[in-house]
């Protein structure tokens, strides 16, 4: 089915069973239907008026996807924290560990008034010298958020990212399965650990995730290197981050999700156009949502995507910037296996590099799916060589896209790659 006004499945309904968008994060939030009357593909437009700061009361008033970010009190994290002392003193002095705070707000016996919010501080200021690094391999709990880049003097947010985490575990921060209500991870800077496999954040079975304001940009030496990763039928939305594969030299991945898990990508883009579409390539701007990237230099011999969707139905990826592949094969977006309801909109998609495949979308076998893949602002794949298959989107097997309404799909350019196309499918 395409929006367009006619029952093109020829099942008696017209126009149905495409799906919403979504834009805007907290009480900004708009959804509608991405089908309009008369066949119009929708546009979606943030409501409301963003406050300038975000207090108590459980909700994202200032619209940055942080919930009760101004809130106090919080459980106190600081690099000259005591466990011992905050434990002992209900947290009146800060924790010095993050671990030892999710574990004390978790604590079934607790009070139920004791918070259920974390607040890592980086130091007693905000400034550019305040920088704190937290060597520790985070388990998260249910319904305990972690915030990072406070100051320890009045235990305000500061403007930018100024605390990272470094683990020394393949899995990075773990969401376990039995996070099942809204919990979330909000700014940080991730740091991956070397190994053969890196992770940099793992939701392995846990729903309601939310990952905001993260930034991951390490290369650290790996065969596969992966900036967030879904499996088990997790369930997690990345919003305003900065994500970088890494430089696996088999396969590097900014998010993948698998095992029948549901991501949502949206609005990690700094600019967007007058229709609400991403409208900047990631790196134009300096920004921490300055989108989510594959591998980023050439040189690499296994295959790079930006998001791999390795049988993920229910995947939207919306409003955000998509870059880059410096491998022998990859693609801004992979899709393959169970693709039902697979939402691909208002993105700027750009693969590059790719010595033997380099696609802006590529589409496997998705059990007979139909990925929605529209009003984008453009998808580009260019290869790394005149031999190199590059397709704007390329489609193969039982799977079958509906492509519309896009601004612009470009197969290749300044003759790097080998009889390019915008869209080219081809059956099993």
């Amino acid at each position: 089915e395409s929006c367009d006004g006619v029952d093109n499945d020829c099942d008696g309904s017209t126009d149905e069973g495409l799906g919403s968008f979504t834009c805007g994060l907290g009480v900004c939030q708009a959804t509608v239907p991405g089908c309009g009357a008369g066949g119009i593909v929708a546009t979606c437009s943030p409501g409301s008026t963003p406050s300038s700061r975000d207090p108590c009361g459980g909700g994202d008033q200032d619209c940055d996807g942080s919930v009760d970010e101004d809130c106090l009190p919080c459980v106190k994290v600081s690099p000259g924290g005591d466990d011992s002392d905050a434990v002992a003193d209900d947290n009146a002095t800060p924790f010095q560990h993050i671990q030892a705070a999710i574990d004390w707000a978790a604590d079934p016996a607790a009070p139920p008034t004791r918070p259920q919010r974390v607040c890592v501080a980086a130091g007693a200021v905000c400034s550019g010298s305040s920088f704190a690094t937290y060597a520790e391999n985070l388990r998260m709990a249910e319904a305990v958020d972690v915030y990072g880049s406070y100051e320890s003097t009045g235990w305000t947010r500061c403007a930018a990212i100024t605390t990272a985490i470094q683990s020394s575990t393949d899995s990075g921060v773990y969401f376990p399965s039995t996070v099942a209500h809204a919990t979330a991870l909000d700014g940080f800077e991730l740091r991956r650990r070397t190994s053969n496999l890196t992770v940099g954040v793992t939701v392995d079975g846990a729903t309601n995730v939310t990952l905001n304001w993260l930034r991951i940009q390490d290369t650290p030496t790996s065969q596969t290197s992966i900036g967030v990763r879904l499996l088990s039928g997790a369930q997690a939305a990345v919003t305003n981050s900065d994500i970088l594969g890494g430089a696996g030299t088999v396969l590097t991945v900014g998010i993948r999700a698998e095992g029948g898990s549901r991501l949502v990508v949206r609005d990690n883009c700094a600019l967007w156009d007058a229709g609400g579409r991403c409208n900047e390539w990631c790196g134009d701007t300096s920004t921490p949502r300055d989108g989510i990237r594959g591998r980023m230099w050439p040189g690499g011999v296994g295959e790079s995507y930006v998001v791999l969707l390795d049988d993920s139905p229910g995947a939207l990826i919306e409003r955000s910037s998509l870059c880059s592949t410096d491998t022998a094969v990859g693609a801004g977006i992979r899709v393959r296996g169970n693709a039902a309801g697979t939402i691909i909109r208002a993105n700027r998609i750009g693969a590059w590099g790719g010595d033997n495949e380099s696609h802006g979308i590529r589409l496997d076998a998705c059990g007979g799916a139909a990925p929605w893949i529209v009003d984008n602002n453009k998808i580009h794949g260019e290869g790394g060589s005149t031999s190199a298959l590059a397709d704007g989107v390329h489609v193969e097997g039982d799977c079958h896209p509906v492509i519309e309404r896009n601004v612009e799909i470009v197969g290749t350019a300044e003759g790097r790659g080998f009889e390019p196309s915008g869209v080219y499918c081809r059956p099993a």
